[in-house]
């Protein structure tokens, strides 16, 4: 029947043609075409492919880099070579020619930053800079170090405690000799009782004529010599507690001026110190190039040693160690809705074509509530930092623009060849249903 219908709707050439085709083979081409389309479709179903959003995105830093500028103009002189790319926190890139020596300061700040005021400082560790040049910071130096001078003479003198002590000595002889003439007060009461004694006995002997009267007379004076002694004795003890108050004082006194005269002289070495770090912070601020902390850094234009630097211009930048790569996205509205947190994004910079260097891997972490001029902005992080999935490593730049493909889901093959086919028809259909509405308006 089919080949009837064949002969009917064509040639005679052609109906020769099909009346020598042989059936062995026809039937070989029917099961070829058969399998080939099943295993497009299985092919089809099996393979899936990614649905992307594409966005704008810059790659950057956590944390950016420094641009270092030149506070001053002058005559640049290079510490640190450019191929030196690390730079540990402190350390010295390059200055600019002034008065001072910059590693006479270096040691001098470095030597200060090691000093403590738990203990007492030794003027000899810090004599080691008498001889450098410090510029504008040697007075302050000569100021600090006559300091640290002097709290050692304080505590070498000791004449404050020297004095202390000599008091304090000074009322224990007269405690001891208060003790003694007490001993002696006790001595004389018994005498001053035996002389009361004898006294009344011979004035009762006087009076009966058994004794002369010089005898008694002699009795009354001894007693009277006693009581004297017993006075004296007394007026010396108050007069040594009288000079136990005074040393006591004087020893307080002394006291308080050593511990007045020591505070004074920590809060002097305390203003000099701050002041002599101050001066070098200030120092550093206007000659120096120095790395604020550990990281990597580069020069911004071609520098030699004496070229001239003005102010204001930008000489070197300073990227963080251990910084987190980042990435933020611009992403249009047309899709955005299928887009997730956490959904992984496969990023191409323009600087590194992704054929040769391959791309960076990326992964949503938030995404803008409002658009802002038909764009959402999406926060990109970026675990394996600037490390390709080629394995290369690729140099960090302040800001790195490319191509962000966010993938929203991995679709089968024969779903997306269905969708496009469904997509034509019904923009066909379209199509033919708008000119039949506007005829009735013609």
């Amino acid at each position: 029947m089919y080949k009837s219908q064949l002969s009917a709707n064509n040639s005679e050439e052609f109906k020769d043609v099909i009346g020598r085709f042989p059936n062995k083979f026809g039937n070989r081409l029917f099961y070829f075409l058969l399998a080939i389309v099943t295993i497009s479709f299985l092919l089809g179903w099996f393979i899936k492919s990614p649905d992307v959003v594409l966005a704008e995105v810059i790659v950057t830093a956590k944390k950016p880099p420094l641009i270092l500028v030149s506070k001053t103009q002058g005559k640049i002189k290079i510490k640190t070579p450019r191929d030196a790319q690390k730079i540990c926190k402190g350390e010295y890139i390059a200055v600019i020619e002034n008065t001072a020596n910059e590693d006479h300061i270096k040691a001098l700040k470095d030597s200060l930053n090691k000093f403590s005021f738990t203990s007492i400082p030794k003027f000899d560790e810090y004599t080691f800079a008498l001889k450098y040049n410090l510029g504008e910071i040697q007075n302050l130096y000569f100021d600090f170090l006559k300091n640290i001078y002097e709290l050692n003479q304080f505590y070498s003198d000791n004449k404050f405690d020297i004095e202390i002590s000599s008091l304090n000595e000074q009322v224990n002889k007269i405690k001891s000799s208060i003790s003694k003439r007490k001993e002696i007060i006790n001595y004389k009461n018994r005498g001053i009782k035996i002389s009361k004694e004898k006294s009344v006995i011979d004035s009762f002997l006087v009076d009966k004529g058994a004794i002369i009267v010089p005898e008694y007379e002699q009795s009354k004076k001894q007693l009277f010599r006693e009581l004297d002694e017993k006075a004296t004795q007394e007026n010396e003890i108050i007069r040594d507690k009288l000079n136990i108050i005074t040393s006591s004082k004087k020893a307080i006194g002394l006291t308080i001026e050593k511990k007045e005269t020591l505070e004074k002289l920590t809060i002097d070495l305390l203003t000099k110190y701050q002041n002599l770090i101050n001066s070098i912070n200030d120092w550093e601020n206007t000659f120096v190039f120095q790395a604020p902390f550990d990281g990597t850094f580069e020069y911004l234009r071609f520098v030699s040693n004496g070229d001239f630097i003005k102010q204001g211009e930008p000489i070197i930048s300073i990227l963080p160690s251990n910084n987190k790569i980042i990435g933020n996205a611009y992403m249009p509205i047309d899709g955005a809705g299928k887009v997730r947190i956490n959904h992984g994004v496969v990023i191409k910079l323009d600087t590194y074509p992704y054929q040769e260097y391959g791309t960076l891997t990326g992964v949503i972490k938030s995404i803008s509530a409002v658009p802002y001029k038909d764009l959402y902005l999406v926060n990109l992080d970026i675990p394996n930092g600037l490390k390709s999935n080629n394995n290369i490593e690729l140099n960090f730049s302040k800001e790195m623009k490319g191509q962000a493909e966010i993938i929203t889901e991995d679709k089968r093959l024969i779903s997306r060849v269905f969708k496009k086919i469904k997509h034509a028809f019904d923009r066909k259909r379209n199509n033919e249903i708008i000119p039949k509405q506007e005829k009735p308006s013609e």
